[in-house]
C-alpha cells in the first residue's frame, strides 16, 4: 500500500475481505457454521465489536472449536510493505497498520518494510524497465532488495 488515504482503506477492505472468506473455509471445514451463525445472529446483545471479538466468543462457547479457529487464522499469512514513503511518520505506518489488525482482526501481520518514494521509479516506468535493472543503485532499488532478501532467507 500507499500512504495515502484511499490506499489505507483498500488495503482495510482487502484485509477484511480476506478475513472473512478465510473464516468462511474454517466454518467448513471444522463444521463451525452453527456457533458463529449464533453469534451473529445478535451481535450487540453478544458484545461482538470486532472479529477478534467473534474469535473469543467461539472460544468460550466451545474451547475446542475456539482453538481450532484461533490457529487457523493465525496461520494466516498476511504481510504489508508500504511503498513510496517519503516521511519517517509514513515509515511508521506500516508498524500502526500491523497493530491494528492484531488489535481488530486477532491476527498477526508481518511489516516486510518500506520502499521510499523515489525518483528513479517513474523514470524507469517510462524506460517500461524495471527499476532494478534501469537505476541499480537507487533507495527504491536498495529498499526492493533488502525486502527480498529478507523473504529469500525466510526471515520475513
Amino acid at each position: 500500500m500507499v500512504p495515502e488515504p484511499t490506499s489505507i482503506e483498500n488495503a482495510y477492505r482487502f484485509i477484511k475481505a480476506a478475513y472473512y472468506r478465510r473464516l468462511k473455509t474454517v466454518e467448513l471445514a471444522w463444521n463451525l457454521k452453527p456457533i458463529v451463525e449464533q453469534a451473529l445472529e445478535a451481535p450487540s446483545s453478544q458484545g461482538l465489536k470486532t472479529p477478534a471479538d467473534l474469535v473469543r466468543y467461539v472460544e468460550q462457547r466451545s474451547p475446542e472449536a475456539g482453538i481450532r479457529l484461533r490457529e487457523e487464522l493465525e496461520r494466516f499469512p498476511l504481510k504489508l510493505i508500504v511503498n513510496q514513503i517519503r516521511t519517517e511518520e509514513e515509515k511508521r505506518l506500516g508498524l500502526a497498520i500491523c497493530a491494528a489488525c492484531r488489535k481488530y482482526f486477532g491476527i498477526q501481520m508481518e511489516h516486510l518494510g518500506s520502499v521510499p518514494y523515489d525518483d528513479a521509479v517513474w523514470r524507469s516506468v517510462r524506460t517500461r524497465k524495471p527499476v532494478l535493472v534501469e537505476s541499480p543503485h537507487s533507495s527504491a532499488t536498495r529498499a526492493i532488495e533488502s525486502i527480498a532478501k529478507s523473504l529469500w532467507q525466510g526471515d520475513a
